[in-house]
């Protein structure tokens, strides 16, 4: 089951290609799942999703949104060591707030 995309761009078209990209992640996992998938679905304790899991999710997401620039690890890294977890809703917060300025020319933001 796929999310309708609402808008070409903004938030909610963000959290519907990270959570459609969950779902296709998660898909061929031998697990069920008790609770629909939602932006407070957490990859971790919810999905079960490993490290190398979260690396597949993300660079899903870069390829969809045409960004190679985005900086995961301000994300996935809190002091130098890995965020525990993180809710799809919060991916799509900061995929957002990082693909609203237009990339300039070698893949870096402008200003």
């Amino acid at each position: 089951m796929t999310h309708a995309d609402p808008a070409p761009d903004g938030r909610d078209a963000i959290l519907t290609k990270v959570m459609n990209s969950a779902l296709g992640l998660t898909e061929g996992w031998d697990r069920d799942f008790a609770d629909p998938i939602t932006e407070e679905t957490l990859l971790v304790a919810d999905l079960g999703c490993q490290s190398l899991d979260i690396v597949v999710l993300t660079a899903d997401l870069t390829r969809l949104l045409g960004r190679r620039d985005l900086p995961l690890e301000k994300l996935l890294l809190v002091g130098g060591k890995p965020v525990m977890d993180i809710s799809l809703g919060t991916l799509a917060d900061f995929l957002w707030e990082h693909t609203k300025k237009q990339p300039t020319r070698e893949g870096g933001n402008a200003a």
